[in-house]
């Protein structure tokens, strides 16, 4: 990652005189969706999940080679789509993520807050065009010895298209 490079070079005095050569292979965390509800009407739908990512990846504090976080983290969403008309949808999801004290560490991330959103127009063949967008906030500042008093926050919006050189394929 970045954040390993930049430790790596700022502890130089000469740098290019050491090399650093590590690799990690194998499984991240594992995330299980046991709760997903969803009710439909004709033009409106709407679901509910609880989702849980489990520290199932290699983590070891002060690791450089981590693939899981070391931390239990707790999904709770509700999302829906809106069709007014059958070549039209609007999408939003809204998402807490709840974080639990990180293995090894007096350090527990703050809750997260997200928001996603989109809108898309099908034409007859299958093509499409759209519009999304996402939003992050953290709820409460990090705490713990790794704490940073920073929270995040994280905003994107895009657009996208489709064309199918054969419709319907």
């Amino acid at each position: 990652t970045a954040n390993i490079a930049l430790n790596y070079y700022v502890g130089q005095d000469n740098v290019g005189s050491s090399d650093v050569k590590f690799s990690s292979f194998g499984f991240g965390d594992m995330y299980v969706q046991p709760i997903w509800l969803t009710w439909n009407k004709t033009k409106f739908s709407t679901t509910f999940s609880y989702g849980i990512w489990m520290p199932t990846g290699k983590y070891e504090l002060n690791s450089t080679d981590n693939i899981g976080l070391g931390y239990w983290s707790h999904n709770l969403r509700v999302a829906s789509r809106y069709k007014p008309s059958a070549p039209w949808a609007f999408t939003g999801a809204l998402t807490l993520e709840i974080n639990q004290q990180q293995k090894g560490a007096e350090f527990t991330e703050g809750p997260h807050v997200s928001l996603d959103y989109a809108a898309s127009y099908n034409f007859p063949k299958g093509h499409e065009i759209g519009m999304f967008g996402f939003g992050t906030w953290q709820g409460d500042n990090d705490k713990g010895e790794k704490a940073i008093n920073t929270a995040d926050r994280i905003l994107g919006v895009g657009v996208y298209g489709s064309y199918w050189i054969k419709p319907g394929k």
